[in-house]
């Protein structure tokens, strides 16, 4: 059985290969008190970005939250005349608080994080800290946690699990 989303990532990897493909547009933004990288990439064509590991600014001291690292973000995405549409927290951080969810309401797009965030999640459950409360969904090798999260996979995740590993 031929899957056409495979088909066409197959393309679009193969014109990369031969560079006869068009290169994505990677912009960085670094945060000097977390020493954290955050990264909106888009394509040059479609103008469609991703934004990766965005950092919501905490001063530990006041016990504040701040949206200058967001801010900068959305500045850099309304200039360049961008849409949304994946905000992508490749694990969960230790080292800084996520502007994904005030991301998304201010650019749009679907916010996203590996399964593997079920875990933890688990373990902050247990140690009283609350669990993250995103509606987030995930492609590839990730999965959907829909609202809270005890620890468990959501039913719509197994299901979309068991869908994917029968083709």
């Amino acid at each position: 059985m031929s899957d056409p989303h495979l088909e066409q990532a197959a393309a679009i990897i193969g014109d990369a290969h031969d560079g006869s493909g068009q290169r994505p547009v990677v912009k960085s933004f670094f945060d000097e008190p977390t020493n954290t990288v955050s990264y909106v990439v888009h394509d040059p064509a479609t103008r469609e970005a991703a934004v990766v590991d965005s950092v919501l600014d905490y001063d530990p001291a006041a016990g504040r939250t701040s949206f200058a690292s967001a801010d900068a973000i959305i500045a850099y995405v309304q200039a360049e005349k961008l849409s949304v549409a994946w905000l992508l927290e490749t694990h969960a951080h230790a080292d800084h608080l996520s502007a994904a969810p005030y991301l998304k309401d201010k650019l749009g797009g679907t916010l996203a994080i590996g399964r593997e965030i079920i875990h933890v999640q688990n373990v902050f459950g247990k140690i009283g800290l609350t669990p993250l409360k995103w509606s987030i969904p995930y492609v590839g090798p990730m999965t959907i946690l829909d609202g809270w999260n005890d620890g468990k996979e959501a039913p719509q995740a197994r299901r979309d699990r068991r869908q994917a590993a029968a083709g």
